[in-house]
């Protein structure tokens, strides 16, 4: 028998999920300008900063809170 699938319930005051949000953007930031410095890292950071962004904007979309141009 394996595991398929695993859910986890949680509760997060809006002060938590804006720490996260806070957090994901600085790392989400770090990879970008890192990318845009060295072009040979262009593919992995790519790749990196994909999951980061979506989880960022999945968890800023509860606390009505977006990023758009430079930060998108």
């Amino acid at each position: 028998m394996k595991a398929i699938e695993c859910l986890y319930r949680i509760e997060l005051s809006e002060k938590e999920i804006n720490i996260i949000v806070n957090a994901l953007h600085v790392e989400y930031m770090t990879i970008k300008n890192t990318k845009q410095e060295n072009q040979d890292e262009s593919r992995k950071a790519y790749n990196r900063m994909q999951p980061i962004r979506e989880l960022r904007n999945d968890l800023a979309s509860l606390i009505n809170r977006s990023f758009m141009g430079e930060d998108a």
